[in-house]
C-alpha cells in the first residue's frame, strides 16, 4: 500500500489468534512499531477473524479492515465496549455479495446499524465492478487505496482531547 509508511506480517497460522499476535509483536519488537499503530487487515475469513480479534483486544491495535469479512455478531465480542467503540473499524466490499448472498446485506446492515447506535467509529466501502471475477485488478487497486487513505487519515487524526477552538 505504502512503501514509507507501512510494515506488513503474515502470520503462519492466519486463523489463529495467538500466532497471529506473536508475529505483530515479533514485527514491533524488530522495527520498534508503537502497538497503537498497528492496523489489523483480513481478507474473506481473515476480515471476520480480523474483526474478532480487534474486539478482544482493542487496546492492542489502532485499528482494523475486513475485506469481505462479516463482523461477528454471536460472539460477544463487545465486552469491552467503550474500547471496541473507540475503535476505527473498516468493512470493504464486493457489491455482488450485496446480490448473491441476502444474510452478507443483512449482517452488514445490522453491523451498520449496531456501530452507528454505540457511537462507533466504522466505515464501510462497497465496491462496484463488472467483471466476472471476485475483485478485478482495477477493484484491487481501489481498495488498496481507499485502505492507505483510510489508514493515513486515521494517523493523522488530531485526538478530540487536543482540538482547540480558534476564536
Amino acid at each position: 500500500m505504502s512503501l514509507r509508511n507501512y510494515l506488513a506480517v503474515v502470520p503462519t497460522v492466519p486463523s489463529d489468534s495467538e500466532s497471529c499476535f506473536s508475529a505483530i509483536d515479533t514485527m514491533i519488537d524488530r522495527y520498534s512499531v508503537h502497538r497503537r499503530r498497528v492496523y489489523l487487515v483480513g481478507v474473506g475469513a481473515g476480515g471476520e477473524n480480523a474483526f474478532r480479534f480487534a474486539c478482544q483486544n482493542p487496546e492492542s491495535l489502532a485499528g482494523v479492515v475486513s475485506v469481505n469479512g462479516r463482523f461477528p455478531f454471536n460472539e460477544r465480542l463487545l465486552g469491552q465496549f467503550e474500547c471496541v467503540r473507540s475503535l476505527p473499524m473498516m468493512l470493504c466490499c464486493d457489491e455482488r455479495l450485496h446480490v448473491a448472498d441476502s444474510l452478507m446485506v443483512r449482517d452488514i446492515d445490522a453491523t451498520l446499524r449496531l456501530f452507528h447506535a454505540a457511537g462507533g467509529l466504522f466505515s464501510l466501502r462497497v465496491y462496484r465492478d463488472k467483471s466476472k471475477d471476485s475483485f478485478s485488478e482495477v477493484q484491487l487497486a481501489d481498495i488498496v487505496g481507499d485502505i492507505d487513505r483510510w489508514i493515513m487519515d486515521e494517523v493523522c487524526r488530531v485526538p478530540d482531547d487536543q482540538v482547540t477552538a480558534l476564536v
